[in-house]
């Protein structure tokens, strides 16, 4: 079974994960992938929320406030994105 994200938890960054961003746009390459991701303006959030180690509940407030959605959306897609990332190994739980 997957853990889910919890709401306070921290995250942080795979040290062998390659990031950039280019022209507004942040891409990712993830170890062992010959896949390049690139993340949309809310993702970006997201990820700068978790190199300053920001909580989940953190950033989806920020996305909230940002793009104009409800808290309990921002939180979900925040949730999600996390799961997804953890599940990839691109970042790990640190508390």
């Amino acid at each position: 079974m997957v853990k889910r994200a919890t709401d306070d938890e921290r995250f942080a960054v795979s040290g062998d994960v390659a990031h950039r961003e280019l022209n507004g746009r942040l891409l990712l390459l993830l170890p062992d992938s010959n896949h390049l991701y690139a993340f949309n303006d809310s993702g970006r959030v997201v990820w700068q929320g978790l190199l300053r180690q920001r909580s989940a509940t953190s950033i989806a407030a920020t996305i909230a406030r940002k793009f104009g959605v409800s808290a309990a959306r921002a939180e979900r897609d925040v949730r999600d994105l996390l799961n997804d990332l953890v599940r990839r190994g691109v970042i790990r739980r640190v508390g």
